[in-house]
């Protein structure tokens, strides 16, 4: 992503990778929390600028063609652009990004894949008045498989990032807008909600279903302290299978918690009731369905450390989601950790490391677990040129009737920032 100079922020990086001059208070510590951030829009009156990136890599994929019995293997040359236009002005933030690329596959077994990759997003950040704040965001993408492209791990209905990784070209739409109200010095307003149309273009498996989820939330904050803040809230989920007679609502009822601990150390957390109803198919032939009936608990936490030079963060989340295929919706529980070291100026490593648990709810003791690892090394040539190297493995087990699925994608690829053109200097 584009990496601009702008005013140093606490916690400047949750803001969902937009990388722009956005503050954000004490409840946001958490990142992927289950609203919307509530946040400021710093003041800036920097001209309009263009800013764009080159990647070329070199990728070695499992799983560049996959069947129920057979998967195949093989080494491509992968070449994209991105290029955003960027309009700030006191108290508004516009940016629009276009991503395009594609792989170039030497192997003739392969002629027949869609190569291109196309992604556009549109981000906003307005002050609407002294007390109120407004985001929007849309984005619209057409990605080979393996690619992590699509909903961001916030939204309440988003989908399994593991098993996203081991599906085929995907298209995907999200949306998502949030409200901030001020009411008074210590208390604030949120509400808003997302969206998310997944598509699969080849389905090797019922888990690879098209899928879709709305949310709609509100929540009311009150901030003890500029370290301190809780918040209650009430959101509605919306999920379901098109083509599909699969539907699912449920109702979230979430309390939160967030204290900056230490200037190094700070913990979130969210814990409440979930109440789902969903309609689902037990037999396709028979046009049959089933109506269940569940209520839960549902929370998380986080609690990340920051030392400069080092980032640690310990999370885990048990929320209700899309599921799979013709099960539809289930109960996620996903426990991570990443470590990310800054060894040098010019090198930083890091590595992810996940496990997923899918509890569906439609089929009594049915589930599915997945887990992922990711390293990944970075090494600063010059101010303008990075080389990367990451390694991204998933296996899924139980899935359906075919037993694991796994998918190893390893990268070696280099990265170049031109210098940004200024507009109406």
């Amino acid at each position: 992503m584009t990496r601009l100079s702008f005013p140093r922020c606490a916690s400047l990086g949750l803001i969902l990778g937009l990388f722009l001059p956005v503050c954000v208070r004490a409840q946001n510590v958490m990142e992927g929390s289950p609203y919307t951030p509530v946040f400021e829009v710093a003041p800036s009156g920097r001209p309009d600028m263009i800013v764009t990136k080159l990647r070329l890599d070199q990728v070695y994929d499992t799983n560049l063609v996959s069947t129920p019995i057979d998967h195949l293997s093989g080494t491509y040359s992968k070449l994209e652009a991105d290029i955003s236009y960027v309009h700030q002005h006191p108290g508004s933030i516009i940016m629009l990004t276009y991503d395009g690329g594609g792989n170039l596959y030497p192997q003739s077994q392969y002629s027949n894949l869609n190569a291109a990759s196309n992604t556009v997003r549109l981000t906003l950040r307005q002050s609407l008045t002294k007390r109120m704040n407004l985001a929007a965001s849309g984005d619209w993408g057409s990605v080979p498989g393996g690619a992590f492209e699509g909903s961001p791990g916030g939204q309440l209905g988003s989908g399994d990032e593991n098993t996203e990784f081991l599906a085929r070209r995907h298209v995907s739409e999200d949306a998502s807008l949030s409200l901030q109200y001020q009411t008074t010095a210590h208390t604030y307003l949120a509400w808003g909600g997302n969206f998310n149309d997944t598509r699969y273009v080849s389905q090797m498996a019922p888990i690879f279903s098209t899928s879709r989820s709305e949310d709609a939330y509100a929540s009311f904050y009150y901030e003890f302290s500029r370290s301190q803040t809780v918040s209650v809230g009430y959101s509605n989920q919306w999920i379901g299978y098109p083509g599909h007679d699969i539907h699912a609502q449920v109702h979230n009822f979430l309390t939160t918690y967030s204290n900056n601990l230490t200037p190094r150390l700070s913990f979130s957390g969210y814990v409440g009731p979930a109440i789902v109803n969903e309609v689902s198919e037990t037999s396709v032939a028979a046009s049959s369905t089933v109506t269940t009936n569940q209520l839960n608990v549902v929370g998380g936490a986080s609690l990340k450390y920051d030392a400069g030079h080092t980032d640690v963060v310990l999370r885990y989340d048990r929320m209700y989601s899309r599921g799979s295929g013709l099960a539809g919706t289930s109960l996620r529980q996903t426990s991570s950790v990443s470590f990310s070291q800054r060894f040098s100026q010019h090198l930083v490593a890091s590595i992810l490391v996940n496990y997923t648990q899918n509890d569906f709810v439609s089929l009594d003791g049915a589930n599915y677990s997945s887990w992922r690892i990711q390293p990944t090394v970075r090494y600063h040539v010059s101010s303008r040129i990075w080389l990367t190297g990451t390694e991204g493995y998933v296996r899924a087990i139980r899935v359906s009737s075919l037993g694991a699925l796994d998918r190893q994608i390893v990268t070696f690829g280099i990265e170049f920032d031109p210098p940004n053109f200024i507009l109406g200097r």
